[in-house]
């Protein structure tokens, strides 16, 4: 960590560069954001958020292990070192056979989650308490992967926020509303009897039985450090603040909790300019972006169907160019040829950029590419950041999703009649054709006309990130006040959440619920 910021903080000054406009300082408050398990999504909300209140006067940190640094590069707030390893996404995600997570997802996910919650909790649990005692933290918001974030801030007493993507893990069900970690429907309003009795009942007890030895190991380790066990692996999140970068229109409609505030979705508003080359490609090409994230490794056999399903859209009309980011994907995962129409063609005009149609890129500025008024199509793996940005920038999307939230990030952007999904096993390059066809055509007014309607969504709910960061501030200021006559013990409602709080968690599901009165009627 800068010592100097770290001096300056401890001393409650702010570490603010001079250059930067400050809109009130007349209490300066330390804020710690914290990620350890995920990418660049699961901080970069709350990065951006974090903005208005740097300008606000308050002291930001970003508290993570050292291999997560990179993603605070843009904002230069105060690092912290939480210590604990970063595995390699790329050595991850090469060992990862995707068909069988897309089939098994809800029993593989665990494992793999599993081992690596259990690591970085025992590596850092004791960094955090440390990093409790050296600074004087007004509030923390945690990952929701982050389970050692959570329980080491409440054992410790520091106002606590669990900052999510979506509205998974229960955080804002509804009776119909699914919650399956697939690309089926994402209500119960279409589905039959057995249909709705298999997502309320059958597929719960799944999810707990498959998430059950994750649980034990997890509440295991937290006896080690003095922490409560929980039902759920990753934290006590009905016992804490949350707030999710997703909104109503993109997500279900649904009774939200008064413990939770949607704060998305929250886009950067940066566009780093297009080097020249791309510049005149997207000038003079009517374009389809693809990019699966920075986090997927394609295998041979996707990237020929994608590379197929390229070919044909070309060679079809439907669009004139294809540029491609390729993430993680590297030169060396790809095979020599894929073939079209019985036609082999090489792969080596696309790697070396000598290919007249199709550019791959290592890096691609997406936001602009997005924006750019020539991009027709964005082929995407379903992530949430990825799907908000292309809603925002009014792109059309098509998906093929691979794990986690992003196929029901798939069907709700169906939903919405802002894109379709294909078959991400199954799935030839013809079918990508068809859909690539349908999506770009110029005459389907009604896919432009929704593309418009929720990009006007999108706008308004961004714009609400200054009101956002005054919420955060207005969080961590009421538990200094309320805490100075009503400490709160370690592990218990704090009295900045009560108020919160719905009589339904202090009364039993019968009481509640009048199950007692209608069984005596």
């Amino acid at each position: 960590m800068n010592l100097k910021k770290l001096t300056l903080i401890i001393l409650g000054l702010s570490p603010l560069d001079a250059s930067s406009p400050v809109e009130n300082s007349s209490e300066s408050l330390n804020i710690v954001l914290s990620s350890t398990f995920g990418g660049r999504s699961h901080i970069k909300y709350l990065f951006e958020i974090a903005q208005h209140l740097r300008n606000r006067g308050h002291n930001i940190i970003y508290a993570a292990p050292q291999g997560n640094f990179k993603f605070n590069k843009p904002y230069n707030y105060t690092e912290y070192d939480i210590g604990g390893k970063i595995m390699n996404t790329r050595d991850m995600m090469k060992n990862i056979d995707v068909e069988q997570m897309v089939k098994n997802s809800m029993k593989l996910m665990p494992k793999r989650f599993g081992k690596i919650s259990i690591n970085q909790y025992e590596e850092s649990f004791e960094k955090y308490e440390e990093m409790f005692k050296k600074i004087k933290v007004d509030l923390i918001i945690c990952d929701f992967f982050s389970s050692v974030c959570l329980d080491s801030a409440r054992k410790s007493n520091v106002p606590v926020i669990t900052g999510f993507q979506g509205l998974n893990f229960g955080i804002a069900g509804a009776p119909f509303i699914t919650n399956t970690m697939d690309s089926s429907p994402t209500t119960t309003e279409s589905l039959s009897f057995y249909q709705r009795f298999k997502q309320g009942v059958i597929t719960p007890l799944e999810m707990i039985y498959n998430f059950s030895d994750m649980a034990k190991q997890m509440n295991e380790v937290r006896k080690k450090y003095g922490v409560p066990s929980s039902h759920n692996p990753f934290g006590a999140f009905d016992q804490v603040m949350k707030i999710s970068n997703t909104y109503i229109g993109f997500d279900e409609a649904r009774p939200i909790p008064s413990t939770l505030k949607l704060v998305g979705p929250v886009m950067d508003d940066h566009m780093p300019p297009l080097d020249e080359e791309l510049q005149a490609f997207l000038d003079s090409h009517k374009s389809m972006y693809v990019a699966f994230g920075s986090n997927v490794v394609l295998s041979e056999k996707f990237l020929q169907r994608l590379m197929g399903a390229m070919q044909l859209a070309i060679d079809n009309g439907a669009v004139e160019g294809v540029l491609w980011g390729l993430g993680n994907t590297h030169h060396e995962d790809f095979p020599k040829s894929y073939e079209v129409n019985g036609q082999a063609y090489s792969t080596k005009s696309i790697l070396d950029g000598s290919h007249p149609y199709i550019r791959a890129l290592k890096w691609a500025p997406q936001t602009t590419i997005l924006n750019h008024s020539n991009t027709k199509l964005f082929i995407s793996h379903g992530g949430i950041e990825s799907s908000h940005e292309g809603i925002h920038s009014g792109t059309p999307i098509l998906l093929m999703p691979m794990f986690g939230d992003q196929p029901r990030n798939a069907r709700l952007i169906k939903n919405r009649g802002i894109g379709d999904f294909v078959d991400t096993i199954n799935s030839t390059p013809y079918d990508f054709l068809e859909k690539i066809k349908e999506l770009t055509r110029d005459d389907n007014y009604v896919l432009q006309d929704r593309v418009k309607h929720y990009q006007a969504i999108s706008h308004d709910r961004n714009s609400m990130r200054e009101s956002n960061a005054k919420f955060l501030e207005h969080y961590a200021k009421s538990a200094k006040i309320c805490r100075k006559s009503q400490p709160p013990k370690p592990f218990e409602i704090p009295c900045e959440l009560e108020p919160y709080m719905q009589a339904d968690s202090r009364m039993s599901f019968i009481s509640a619920y009048k199950i007692d009165i209608l069984l005596d009627e």
